[in-house]
């Protein structure tokens, strides 16, 4: 039986020499093999360093950015993200969100998780 398919792209712009944009690929690397088989990486610039028309399109001026794309409409972001610290923070909850590869997504705000950290420390 196959498994049923939801119809998002989740692409992730970046630069070889974007220093946040490689830290991403590293975070990617590490996480487990379905997770990064849902991810993929294009290049903003076209081979003349030019921005490339999807970027264009897409309004992706920076990088990393993280777009989801309904597989019918490539050029309709439904979410942007913005940055590397962003995109690590929301890949569980978009990866979830958007496909049906299982994330662990923690249920307590990071603020309560450090807050819990600093409490069981004392």
């Amino acid at each position: 039986m196959n498994k049923p398919v939801k119809h998002y792209t989740i692409a992730i712009f970046s630069q070889d020499e974007c220093k946040p944009c490689r830290d991403l690929k590293e975070h990617v690397r590490n996480l487990p093999q379905d997770q990064q088989s849902v991810l993929n990486f294009y290049d903003m610039k076209n081979l003349r360093g030019q921005q490339t028309v999807w970027c264009e399109t897409l309004d992706v001026n920076l990088t990393p950015t993280m777009v989801v794309l309904h597989n019918d409409d490539y050029g309709t972001p439904i979410e942007k993200i913005v940055g590397c610290r962003s995109i690590i923070e929301l890949l569980p909850s978009t990866i979830t969100n958007y496909t049906y590869v299982h994330t662990e997504i923690d249920n307590i705000h990071p603020d309560q998780s450090n807050a819990e950290n600093e409490r069981n420390r004392s």
